[in-house]
């Protein structure tokens, strides 16, 4: 089977040759100890055989990007004047796809829960102060396999714990870590059963793991009122600090995105159930199963990020 196991997203564009560096020098704030990088940050690709979509085609166009982000792109483009202009003739330019979810490895995500900073939440399967950048290092093999299937980008998740912590976009660029990293926090990852197998305490059943999911919540909804109260009135005794409801507490009301893993169509409606209860933003990475009760899953409204396999 092939690496990519979700479905993938249009994204961004991959020149079909590995003479087109695109992205212009990283800026940096120390000094140049020798020589300065002056390489240019404006490219443009021209006579190129565009994919713009599966029903267009553009047999010859340009592409011109700006610091790594496209500018502009079409037939009638005219290279501006500050760009390096690259002959694109005989090459074919097309639309990136994105792994719309991948995960680290075990070792990994322990590792990015050691980096989190700040008190932790009392059960060890609730880590949502694990972030996935601080500790992401590309493979070259799997970058090298991803690009040939078309795939610039990827998100890139935890997979340790209940409440797994914060995945990021990252590209299939060969590089260091924080030099391909798109951006930093994308989502809050979490699922709401234990995997088979699994005991570490409690929880170790879907049950406890669902209930301990809402205890978490819960809890960072009181934790949030308890400093607001405090602040307001700082002669009360003063809340504990706990990093990990701090981080939960920023999800709460949909403020930011959260990714739920469901292993069966009746997971997805429990999440939607979970996310309604807590004002969540949430999208179901589904189980390829939804089909099964497709139309109360298509009225939740939610996004369902679906396995290819």
């Amino acid at each position: 089977m092939p690496y990519p196991r979700h479905l993938f997203v249009v994204a961004t564009v991959l020149c079909a040759t590995a003479a087109c560096h695109v992205a212009g020098a990283a800026p940096r704030t120390a000094p140049p100890a020798g020589l300065r990088e002056t390489s240019p940050g404006v490219h443009a690709l021209v006579g190129a055989r565009m994919v713009v979509s599966p029903e267009r085609t553009i047999e010859s166009g340009t592409l011109v990007v700006r610091d790594g982000v496209i500018e502009a792109a079409g037939e009638n483009v005219d290279p501006p004047p500050d760009a390096r202009v690259w002959d694109a003739t005989g090459k074919t330019i097309y639309a990136g796809l994105i792994d719309a979810y991948s995960e680290l490895s075990a070792e990994v995500s322990k590792r990015a829960v050691q980096d989190g900073a700040g008190a932790a939440y009392w059960n060890a399967n609730v880590v949502p102060h694990a972030r996935a950048h601080t500790v992401y290092k590309g493979s070259t093999s799997t970058n090298k396999k991803l690009r040939g299937q078309g795939i610039t980008a990827r998100l890139a998740a935890p997979s340790d714990g209940i409440i797994k912590g914060t995945s990021t976009l990252v590209t299939t660029a060969d590089g260091e870590g924080k030099r391909v990293i798109l951006k930093d926090e994308v989502a809050l990852q979490l699922k709401l059963t234990v995997r088979r197998g699994e005991r570490r305490g409690y929880p170790n059943s879907p049950m406890g793991a669902y209930a301990l999911v809402r205890q978490a919540f819960y809890d960072a909804g009181w934790y949030g009122q308890a400093w607001n109260t405090f602040d307001a009135h700082p002669e009360l005794a003063r809340p504990e600090r706990s990093e990990a409801l701090a981080v939960l507490g920023r999800y709460l009301g949909g403020k930011g995105m959260v990714i739920v893993d469901v292993s069966d169509e009746l997971y997805a409606l429990r999440a939607d159930r979970v996310a309604r209860e807590f004002g969540l933003n949430a999208v179901v990475r589904g189980s390829g199963h939804e089909y099964r009760r497709l139309q109360a899953i298509q009225a939740t409204g939610r996004a369902v990020i679906v396995p290819l396999d």
